[in-house]
């Protein structure tokens, strides 16, 4: 089996001899594949197929020139700079970026130079039209532009003729290009003569050599001037030439001196790269065939762009490299083995196996039929180099020296993952379940195990095995006898894809919703906010660098398994993930369907294995590239409603005139590598607060924000896990509504309160006037009850006294009749009655004893002429300091009226020696109380008395007072009569 494979290396180590397939060289990256390529055309948003001209500006973006467009690029999308006209400068030629950011574009009538949206034009300068062939700054800002035979030189928008035609004796054609060496010469191809000149020395150019050809000029990394003609390539070394060997005539366009001491050449017919000290052509390595190539331009992130006849191309360094399968037409592979020496065995899509290395795999020749039919996708590798492999037939293969030999085993449905330790492989997963080797049979046996599609195996050293299903999540068998289910609470879902413990004893479990890291006890899943690119885990590999990789439905991930720990054990929020893509290597960013098999205890590897949909890829983890830097942030529109004032005003604020306060942004990120995944965090301050989660869109809309100051800033990741926490912001102002201003508030309050103001004054002169209606009536009131006490006591009081005196006088004279006597003296007596009565009445109708002092006096006055010809002893009670508050008429006549309904029942039930009355006010209460030393009798029993105390009770419940009763037999009563007597509530 050895010989299989050492022959395998042999053909590949041949064709590595022939120059075939090496090991791609830094020196020679074109024609070793090192760099892959990228296009955009018309179907991509380009609106011109021909691109003139490519630089990177000092602003970040890509700027070039099409045959009629300015335009600028971000990655992912181009945004038209209009010209000042069509007119300005004709058909484009080229483009140039000076020191002061000013963009220039060169071409059939002139030149332009377009800086913060304002216009410099050629021709309204006084230059006259004239295709202009090239421009170059010097050190001190100057820049100098050639237009036919002459060279102008422009300085703060003043420009002025520097070298006419005379200048350069026997060219009869114009400048074809200038270039700036030492910060202060200017090297010019003229006609098809090279010459040289220093702006401000007082000496004409100066012919550098005798050599005529149509000069294409560059600087290299060392500053040195390189010419290259049709026969012949130079480099200037301090003031000697030196002579580039040439393979054959080549009439370019452009000239790139890269950092690596190499040249690219653009010609007509693609590139050419000088590297190792010779040559090589396009065919080796150039993707797209005959293509002109007109213009080159290197950004901060190391890709090449080429400016070309079709369209716009991007190289960028190849980091995933394919894995060539000799002698078949389908290189992809359906699982992979890899041994710890760097030999490979792959699976063939076509069916069969194939060995090798990184240089490429060799299909094993096995006069098997059967075999040739099989699609491994499932390889174990014996220590022995004995391999064992099984596809979606069921069959379990032995492959030795030029066999295969198909093993007994159970009827099992297609094999998944095989598991060993060394020897004969124990363990094999299937579409039906798990499979176990029986060494007394020699055969494999199903296992009683639930019926489900098992993934992935690991097997551990102490025979442990982790299983991985298809929906019934991860599975241990302990020693082939015990097994458990384990939850799926710090599960990724319950298809377990793939299983793998790392270097440091951490388990890692891939599946369709996340990552898992089972570390000392401790158990979490990593998701997509945790900055997984793709959740759909598919393979998991360990490099010797302390990175993991892994295989993702949307290509490969890289993580510092460092950032995984501090993210589990929450030190950390979010991870640093470096994705790689079509960018990358890949053919499309769909990765990693198959499986990767390796002896589980082996130490991490140096190189790792991809198998994709496109074919097996290998990178090489000591030699990735530096990380990308961190993307610029840009705002490229700011739409502001009539409300919003920007801080800082600029062309790229926008209108919204439907939406008075809100605020719309555009923004992006400068990453030309890989601008598809580069992710955006941003926050809002002020009077409303937001801050985002990791997102790809690129714009956000705030909607109806109150009246103040914000800051909006935005920061953005690249593909490589870099941030650039600076960002990008923008300060605005919201000015209220008019009824949200304060002078508003302020005249709504004055005019508020003034209303009030008004609205209380007119409320209280109308009380005021109704208070003095209300006195004037009753003034009126008490004026006439006055009258009417007056009239009564002066007209009927005095008859039913006179007639009170006629009674008597008549019962006098009537003496000698008993009879009438005895008639006459009751007349006599009912008057008096009736007189006492009408004096009751008549003061009660007068205003003058409307105060408690009058009632009190009142009380006791009658009190003392009731009992005084009775056998009732009366004592009253008057404080001394009883004020003459007033009272109400209805009032004081109803507490009057009770207190003598008490005083009746004195009189009548109690057959009380005494009686003592005391009047108090204490308050604001009025109280009266009237205690007798009678018989008293049962509270139980007033009901049946008498109607006397129910009407007590109403009389002072109708003044909003109330009566207090305290009797028993025996022991007499005390009444307590008591009223409010403030405010007018009494009325």
């Amino acid at each position: 089996m050895r010989t299989l494979v050492k022959q395998g290396i042999y053909v590949a180590t041949a064709l590595v001899a022939c120059g075939a397939m090496a090991e791609p060289s830094l020196l020679a990256p074109v024609l070793a594949g090192s760099y892959t390529s990228t296009s955009w055309g018309l179907d991509d948003g380009l609106p011109d197929s021909q691109v003139c001209g490519v630089i990177q500006g000092q602003d970040g973006y890509l700027w070039l020139v099409t045959a009629r467009f300015l335009l600028r690029f971000d990655g992912r999308g181009f945004a038209n700079v209009a010209l000042p006209s069509q007119t300005a400068v004709g058909r484009n030629e080229g483009v140039f970026q000076d020191s002061r950011g000013g963009v220039w574009v060169f071409g059939y009538l002139g030149v332009v130079r377009h800086e913060k949206g304002v216009w410099w034009q050629s021709e309204k300068a006084g230059v006259p039209r004239g295709r202009v062939t090239s421009v170059a700054e010097t050190a001190d800002g100057t820049v100098y532009f050639s237009q036919e035979r002459r060279v102008f030189a422009w300085r703060d928008g003043v420009v002025e003729a520097v070298l006419e035609a005379e200048a350069f004796p026997a060219e009869s054609v114009g400048v074809r290009q200038m270039v700036v060496c030492d910060g202060g010469t200017l090297w010019m191809a003229v006609g098809y003569g090279l010459w040289r000149w220093v702006p401000g020395s007082g000496q004409p150019p100066e012919r550098l050599t005798d050599i005529r050809s149509e000069w294409v000029l560059g600087v290299d990394a060392e500053g040195a001037l390189v010419a290259h003609g049709s026969f012949v390539c130079l480099r200037r070394v301090g003031d000697q030439w030196e002579r580039l060997p040439m393979d054959g005539p080549v009439s370019a366009r452009c000239l790139l001196a890269m950092p690596d001491k190499t040249l690219w050449l653009g010609h007509d017919a693609g590139i050419d790269v000088f590297a190792d000290g010779t040559w090589h052509g396009h065919g080796s390595g150039f993707p797209y065939g005959v293509t002109p190539v007109l213009g080159f331009a290197r950004d901060r992130e190391d890709n090449v762009w080429l400016a070309t006849s079709g369209r716009l191309i991007r190289l960028s360094r190849r980091v995933l490299r394919p894995v060539p399968v000799r002698g078949v037409a389908d290189r992809r592979v359906s699982a992979v083995w890899v041994e710890s020496d760097g030999r490979v065995w792959a699976g063939l899509r076509e069916g069969g196996l194939a060995a090798g290395d990184w240089t490429g795999l060799e299909p094993l020749r096995i006069d098997d039929p059967d075999f040739a039919r099989v699609v491994p996708q499932a390889i174990y590798c014996q220590s022995d180099d004995t391999v064992w492999c099984g596809g979606a037939d069921g069959n379990v293969w032995r492959v030795g020296e030029s066999v295969a030999e198909r093993i007994d085993s159970a009827n099992s449905g297609g094999l998944r993952a095989m598991a060993g330790l060394g020897g004969v492989p124990l363990w094999v997963a299937t579409s039906r379940g798990l499979l176990a080797h029986d060494p007394d049979k020699g055969r494999f046996e199903e296992l009683a195990w639930p019926m489900d599609p098992v993934l992935s195996l690991w097997l551990e050293r102490d025979g442990v095995l982790w299983v991985g299903h298809e929906s019934l999540g991860l599975a241990v068998l302990y020693s082939g006898v015990r097994d458990d289910f384990l939850p799926d609470t710090a599960l990724p879902g319950r298809a377990v894809r793939t299983l793998y413990r790392d270097s440091e004893g951490v388990l890692w479990i891939g599946g369709q919703s996340g990552l898992a890291r089972w570390a000392n006890g401790g158990k979490f899943v990593f998701h997509r906010e945790h900055g997984l690119w793709n959740e759909s885990v598919r393979q998991i590999a360990e490099d010797a660098g302390g990175g993991l990789w892994v295989g993702s439905a949307d290509g490969l991930m890289r993580i510092e398994k460092r950032d995984l720990a501090a993210v589990a054990e929450g030190r950390a929020a979010r991870l640093a993930v470096r994705t790689f893509g079509t960018e990358a290597g890949l053919e499309r960013d769909r990765a990693c369907v198959g499986g990767v098999f390796f002896p589980v205890h082996d130490p991490p590897y140096d190189r790792l294995w991809f198998p994709t949909t496109e074919g097996l890829y290998t990178v090489e983890t000591r030699s990735l590239p530096p990380l990308r830097p961190a993307p610029e942030v840009r705002l490229t529109a700011v739409g502001v409603g009539r409300l919003v004032t920007p801080r800082v005003a600029g062309r790229m604020h926008t209108g919204l005139p439907d939406a008075p306060r809100d605020v719309s942004i555009d923004y992006t990120a400068l990453d030309f590598t890989a601008p598809e995944r580069v992710g955006f965090r941003y926050e809002l301050t002020g009077p409303v607060v937001q801050r985002s989660v990791w997102t790809e869109a690129r714009r956000i809309r705030f909607e109806r924000l109150p009246p103040g100051a914000y800051r909006f800033r935005v920061m953005a990741c690249n593909g490589d896990g870099v941030w650039n926490t600076e960002g990008a912001e923008v300060e605005w102002d919201i000015k209220p509504f008019f009824w949200e201003t304060a002078w508003f508030r302020l005249a709504c309050l004055c005019v508020g309160g003034g209303v009030l103001a008004g609205a209380v004054l007119s409320s209280e002169r109308r009380r005021v006037r109704l208070r003095l209606a209300a006195a004037a009536r009753r003034e009126e009131l008490s004026n006439e009850r006055a009258r009417i006490a007056r009239d009564l006591h002066d007209e009927i009081g005095a008859k039913l006294t006179k007639l009170a005196l006629l009674g008597d006088m008549a019962a006098e004279d009537a003496k000698d009749n008993p009879v009438l006597r005895r008639e006459v003296e009751e007349m006599a007596g009912a008057a008096r009655l009736t007189h006492r009565a009408f004096d009751e009445i008549v003061w009660s109708v007068s205003p003058r004893n409307d105060t408690v002092r009058r009632l009190s006096h009142y009380i006791c006055k009658y009190a003392e002429d009731f009992f005084a010809k009775t056998e009732v002893k009366c004592l009253c009670y008057l404080p001394n300091d009883l004020p003459d508050r007033p009272l109400h008429p209805r009032c004081r006549h109803q507490m009057f009226l009770a207190v003598k309904e008490g005083l009746n029942n004195v009189l009548k039930h109690a057959n009380a020696p005494q009686v003592t009355i005391t009047i108090m006010l204490s308050g604001g209460r009025l109280r009266v109380e009237v205690k007798d030393e009678g018989r008293g009798f049962d509270l139980a029993e007033a009901g049946e008395v008498g109607e006397g105390i129910r009407n007590m009770h109403e009389r002072m419940k109708a003044v909003g007072g109330l009566l207090l009763m305290q009797s028993a037999r025996g022991t007499g009563t005390h009444l307590v009569f008591e009223m409010p007597v403030d405010k007018e509530v009494q009325a």
